[in-house]
């Protein structure tokens, strides 16, 4: 069944978002630079998270921060 053939004439929308980088990301990227990851030029795999904010007129939200560099930091967040 369609969503025409429901009656309903919702579409899905495109909700802008705004990314933030913390300053923890940087901190954590040096540090794994320098002690980890050397001259190695791979790229390296992150992972961030996206909060859909609730109060009105806040955008939803896409982070990156220390814990960008755990792979299993998403599962606790």
């Amino acid at each position: 069944m369609s969503l025409s053939e429901s009656g309903d004439d919702k579409w899905l929308q495109f909700l802008p978002f705004s990314s933030v980088v913390e300053t923890t990301f940087w901190h954590k990227l040096t540090q794994l630079k320098i002690d980890v990851y050397a001259l190695k030029e791979e790229p390296i795999e992150i992972s961030g998270y996206y909060s859909n904010h609730t109060a009105i007129r806040l955008p939803a939200c896409f982070n990156i921060d220390y814990s960008s560099f755990d792979k299993y930091a998403l599962l606790y967040k």
